[in-house]
């Protein structure tokens, strides 16, 4: 339709404003509200336990899923993926 061809178009043009509204890395934001497999760098996080799973300042995080009806989030850090509660997400700030 509108002569795009098979797998072409609407696809593109949405990876196109995802990677326009990626452009800002100095914004700081919290886990919770991070895109899918975007990595991002954590800037604060006040919880113990999972600085002893490896979400420590510094450190760079990688969001599995994101679904906003789901009470988790599965983060990958390294190797090993982790599952945080939202309201824990929420606490931990990202860049």
């Amino acid at each position: 339709m509108f002569g795009w061809r098979r797998g072409q178009g609407k696809g593109r043009m949405r990876r196109r404003r995802l990677r326009r509204s990626l452009g800002n890395e100095n914004r700081v934001f919290t886990l919770n509200e991070a895109l899918e497999g975007v990595p991002c760098i954590v800037m604060e996080n006040p919880d113990k336990k999972t600085v002893e799973m490896g979400i420590y300042v510094g450190n760079t995080v990688i969001v599995q899923k994101n679904d906003r009806n789901e009470p988790n989030i599965v983060v990958a850090v390294g190797e090993s993926r982790y599952i945080i509660p939202r309201n824990l997400a929420k606490r931990i700030l990202i860049k």
